[in-house]
């Protein structure tokens, strides 16, 4: 083998402990040693998949409904699926670990789950919303939904892609999870929906895109179990409360006055601050649609207007 035609050429010095070498140290590669080193480490592309529902059932672990046929990885976490124009969910069978995930389908879609332990992992890949420029979404929502657990395993981007009309929700019963050392940096133009209780331990940094807070309970998780929500409202283009309880610590941080860019709407129920929200050094207008509380505390270092049409109590 290689190994051994290279040893050969090599031989340690008894005298002076070093090695030397001889003139032909370098001896000629054979297809057979090649070969041998792409069996051992196959290109990292392979442990991809791509989405094409090609199977008899609509099964992650269906080896048919992935392109050419083959299975990707989906438990080590070296894998990226997408999930692309076929088909419309895709049940989750088992405990799942992936490096990322992409979404460029043409239609909803939604990861759901399959038994009672069913758990999806993602690593440092995050969640990209692609997104096709000849494409126009009109009307309602392009949805992509996660109604499995969610597990964030590390600090990762989700990049909600320039189209305003996709958009990622969240929901079931504790669907995302992850530790308190996790940031989830949030950028692009898309839409995130928090319909879900959740108990993520980290932080959120929301740097782009829309939100639709819409979870009675810990939509972003609980204070207690560590965290912040770091909302940049100079480039985050709307930010909508529904009668969500956000129980954790809220700063705000660049400023935008325009009248519906940050609002608690009336629909679902009383809009709930419990933890403290603070204004960094940029100005701010709110919009209150409907009841808001903030339980816990505020501090603003800069001016804050309030706006609203509806007469609708803000409590402080």
């Amino acid at each position: 083998g290689l190994f051994d035609r290279v040893h050969e050429k090599f031989y340690g010095s008894a005298v002076s402990a070093t090695f030397e070498i001889e003139p032909a140290a370098m001896p000629a590669t054979e297809p057979g040693d090649v070969l041998a080193w792409a069996e051992a480490y196959p290109l990292a592309s392979e442990a991809n998949g791509v989405w094409d529902n090609g199977g008899a059932d609509t099964l992650l672990t269906t080896a048919a409904n992935w392109e050419e046929d083959a299975l990707p990885e989906l438990t080590d976490g070296t894998a990226v699926l997408t999930f692309a124009s076929a088909g419309t969910k895709a049940p989750v069978a088992g405990p799942t670990t992936v490096r990322g995930l992409k979404f460029n389908a043409k239609n909803n879609f939604t990861l759901d789950a399959q038994g009672a332990d069913s758990a999806l992992s993602i690593g440092v890949g995050g969640i990209t919303l692609e997104n096709d420029p000849a494409e126009t979404i009109s009307g309602d929502w392009r949805l992509h939904t996660f109604a499995c657990p969610v597990a964030l395993t590390t600090d990762q981007t989700w990049d909600l892609s320039p189209n305003g009309k996709r958009r990622i929700q969240l929901t079931g019963e504790d669907c995302l999870r992850g530790a308190s050392n996790t940031t989830v940096t949030v950028t692009g133009n898309g839409c995130l929906g928090f319909v879900a209780t959740n108990s993520f331990k980290g932080d959120f940094r929301l740097e782009g895109g829309i939100y639709k807070v819409l979870s009675k309970c810990r939509p972003f998780g609980a204070a207690d179990e560590g965290g912040k929500v770091y909302l940049d409202m100079q480039h985050v283009s709307i930010f909508d409360v529904f009668g969500a309880v956000i129980d954790k610590p809220l700063v705000i941080t660049g400023g935008n006055t325009t009248s519906e860019a940050f609002m608690t709407h009336e629909q679902y129920g009383t809009n709930v601050f419990a933890a403290p929200v603070t204004l960094n050094n940029a100005d701010l207008m709110m919009s209150v649609s409907g009841p808001t509380v903030f339980a816990g505390g505020c501090t603003f270092n800069s001016k804050v207007t309030f706006t609203g049409t509806h007469g609708m109590p803000l409590i402080f």
